[in-house]
């Protein structure tokens, strides 16, 4: 994530997610996940090495509405500097936590879907932390325009908690306290057109919202408590085929 011509942090990711699925009935899907995400932020001394194990279930109810649910442990090992004083060293450090998500989508019409959703899980910060532990609800619509065109349309709530206190950079000071939180509202789309049989490419747009319980001044700039973002977002996903088993 690239912030221009603001003092909000850059932060990159890379991870990979792999599982195993038994299809009981027609209904009813058991999962085990595993999923690692690695974050870095841009001229900090930080990286965050995260790893999910989920289980995960999935329930047909009816014709149109899929129920779907997973939770399990979540070990992050976190290298990150501390701040004393007005000193500075470097410190590594394993937390143990849990992370949870659930969705239920109701068809509405062949080409037009309607969702709801919650996750608890680690993310990047926003730009406003190094890494946060995040809530969040949202509700979309999903319409398939042609064979190879999907438009999602999207919109959430997110509680955000700090992971790492946040040093200032010049003053050897902490500029986002412990237990330091802020709130965000999205809204965006994404357009999706499929390539082939296991690839598509994406793009959107996201606008945000921020309102923090404190003043964020990462480098003794203030950027006060409210931020409104732009994001633009394109890429391409390529989907490994499932593999039976038995």
């Amino acid at each position: 994530m690239k912030f221009f011509n603001s003092n909000l942090i850059d932060s990159a990711s890379a991870g990979l997610q792999m599982g195993i699925g038994y299809q009981r009935s027609r209904k009813d899907t058991f999962a085990v996940v595993y999923r690692f995400n690695d974050l870095w932020f841009n001229g900090l001394p930080v990286s965050v090495r995260d790893n999910v194990f989920e289980a995960a279930y999935q329930r047909q109810l009816g014709e149109r509405l899929l129920f779907q649910a997973g939770a399990g442990p979540e070990i992050s090992f976190i290298q990150a500097p501390i701040v004393s004083g007005t000193t500075q060293s470097q410190s590594s450090d394993t937390r143990v936590s849990w992370t949870a998500d659930a969705l239920l989508h109701y068809q509405l019409r062949r080409d037009l879907g309607l969702s709801a959703g919650y996750t608890h899980a680690l993310t990047n910060g926003g730009g406003v932390f190094l890494g946060a532990i995040t809530d969040r609800v949202s509700a979309g619509v999903n319409l398939q325009v042609s064979r190879d065109w999907t438009v999602n349309v999207t919109s959430s709530y997110a509680h955000n908690r700090n992971l790492i206190p946040l040093p200032n950079a010049t003053t050897a000071t902490v500029a986002a306290p412990a237990n330091a939180t802020f709130d965000s509202i999205y809204g965006g789309f994404e357009a999706r057109r499929r390539v082939g049989r296991d690839s598509e490419i994406f793009f959107g747009y996201l606008g945000r919202y921020q309102t923090a319980s404190f003043t964020f001044c990462p480098a003794g700039i203030c950027q006060g408590t409210n931020i409104v973002g732009h994001q633009f977002n394109f890429g391409f996903a390529w989907h490994l085929r499932a593999v039976p088993i038995g």
